[in-house]
C-alpha cells in the first residue's frame, strides 16, 4: 500500500477518534444540565426567575420566595403540608418555647386567647342584629342557644358560639394567673368576679340590671347596677390570661 494511502487511513481514524470525544463530551453536558435544572418554570417566568423541581422544591428569584411542596410560592417561604421542627424556632428573634403559639391577627376588640383561636373581648352586643364586641351598650340577653350560634356563623367562615373546650381553656386559664387572686397568688384569696352580686351569695346588695358599658368607667361594680373605674378587688369585671390579654 502506498504511503499516502496510509496517511489518508490514519487521518480518518483520527477524526473519527475526536468526533467520538466531541460527541461524549456534548451527551455528558446535557445529561448534567438536565441534573441541575428539572421540570418547567410556570408560565410567564424564564427559568432564571422561577426554578421548581415539580412540586417539592421552587425558588422564585424574581420575587425573593421560596416554596415547598408548591410550584407557586405567595410568600417569603411558602410551605404546603406538615412541619417537622428539630430544634428552636424563633419568632422576630425570639425564640419559641414548646407550648407557644403564633399570635393570631384578630378583629377589632377580639383578643388573641394564646390558645390558638379569638375570642370576643367584650359581651357580645347586638348591633343592628349583628353579633358585635363592644365595650359600650347592653349584652345581647334574651336569646337561644340555637339562635347564638347562628349569629356567631353569621360573622363569616371560621366562626362559631365557644365551644366547652375553649371556654374551659380560658378559665383555667385566668385561673392560673396570680394577677387574677385577691392574696396576689394563685389559689390565695378569691377570683375576681365582677357583676354577680346578689344578697343571695351573701353580697349586701343585688344587680336587677346588665351594666351598660364594660369600658374603663366600668371595671369594677360599685353598688346594685351601679360600676365605676375604681372599686373592691372581688368586684373587679376584668381578668387576664397568661399571655397579657384582658378579657
Amino acid at each position: 500500500m502506498k504511503k499516502q494511502h496510509l496517511f489518508i487511513i490514519a487521518g480518518v481514524i483520527f477524526l473519527g477518534f475526536i468526533f467520538s470525544i466531541y460527541q461524549y463530551y456534548e451527551a455528558f453536558k446535557l445529561e448534567n444540565a438536565s441534573a441541575v435544572t428539572v421540570g418547567t418554570p410556570n408560565p410567564g417566568h424564564s427559568l432564571s426567575g422561577l426554578e421548581c423541581s415539580a412540586d417539592s422544591l421552587c425558588i422564585d428569584t424574581v420575587n425573593n420566595r421560596v416554596g415547598i411542596g408548591t410550584s407557586n410560592p405567595t410568600k417569603k417561604l411558602d410551605v404546603t403540608g406538615d412541619v417537622n421542627i428539630t430544634g428552636s424556632l424563633y419568632l422576630n428573634g425570639s425564640a419559641l418555647s414548646s407550648s407557644s403559639s403564633f399570635p393570631l391577627t384578630c378583629p377589632a376588640d377580639w383578643i388573641d386567647s394564646g390558645h390558638g383561636f379569638c375570642v370576643m373581648k367584650y359581651e357580645a352586643r347586638s348591633v343592628s342584629g349583628v353579633a358585635t364586641s363592644t365595650a359600650s351598650g347592653t349584652p345581647w340577653v334574651s336569646i337561644t342557644q340555637t339562635a347564638a350560634a347562628s349569629a356567631c356563623s353569621a360573622l363569616g367562615s371560621g366562626y362559631h358560639l365557644i365551644t366547652n373546650t375553649e371556654w374551659m381553656m380560658l378559665a383555667r386559664d385566668a385561673e392560673a394567673v396570680a394577677s387574677n387572686w385577691s392574696g396576689g397568688s394563685v389559689g390565695s384569696g378569691v377570683l375576681a368576679r365582677g357583676w354577680a352580686a346578689y344578697t343571695g351569695y351573701g353580697d349586701s346588695w343585688s344587680n336587677t340590671a346588665v351594666a351598660s358599658t364594660t369600658g374603663s368607667s366600668c371595671l369594677y361594680n360599685t353598688a346594685a347596677d351601679t360600676c365605676g373605674a375604681t372599686g373592691t378587688f372581688l368586684y373587679r369585671r376584668t381578668h387576664t390570661l397568661s399571655n397579657g390579654q384582658i378579657i
